[in-house]
């Protein structure tokens, strides 16, 4: 079920039915009951909305089909109000990334690589995907390393 969120009005969004796969908490305006964090499962984000991606990453070096939210829709449902995020990633890594990124280059949120769930043991169950090669300039040692796997949880600052 999705919920179309007012930009203005801070809704409770409803708890998740499966595994929970991403937690979002920090400046946002729209939370789970708790009041604090949203937590979200596959079936969540999948309401969101589903877009394809064919792109290859530096690691892969073929291309490969993702699918998954794009970033920018997952933070409008939270209603993040920051500038910054920082994302957890692989249980003890974070990365600060601007907020800008998710509207400037259409990051995707991967749960689907080549048509199956994306490996917990590899990327999953979450990738976050720059498109490196679709965008002229992008394709930057700094934009590619901030394609992150595992993702956990992000934070809105």
């Amino acid at each position: 079920m999705l919920l179309f969120v007012s930009a203005t009005q801070a809704i409770t969004l409803p708890d998740p039915q499966g595994k929970v796969i991403l937690v979002i908490g920090g400046k946002i305006t729209n939370t789970g009951k708790d009041g604090k964090t949203v937590r979200l499962d596959r079936q969540m984000l999948s309401d969101i909305g589903i877009v394809e991606s064919t792109t290859s990453t530096p690691w892969a070096k073929k291309e490969e089909n993702y699918t998954g939210p794009l970033l920018r829709q997952v933070l409008e449902y939270v209603g993040a109000k920051g500038s910054t995020m920082r994302v957890q990633w692989r249980k003890k890594h974070s990365t600060i990334l601007p907020i800008s990124d998710a509207y400037n280059y259409s990051l995707l949120l991967a749960m689907d690589m080549n048509g199956k769930p994306v490996d917990s043991r590899e990327k999953g169950p979450l990738f976050l995907l720059y498109p490196v090669e679709k965008i002229p300039g992008l394709d930057t040692t700094v934009l590619q390393n901030r394609s992150l796997s595992q993702v956990e949880s992000i934070i809105v600052e």
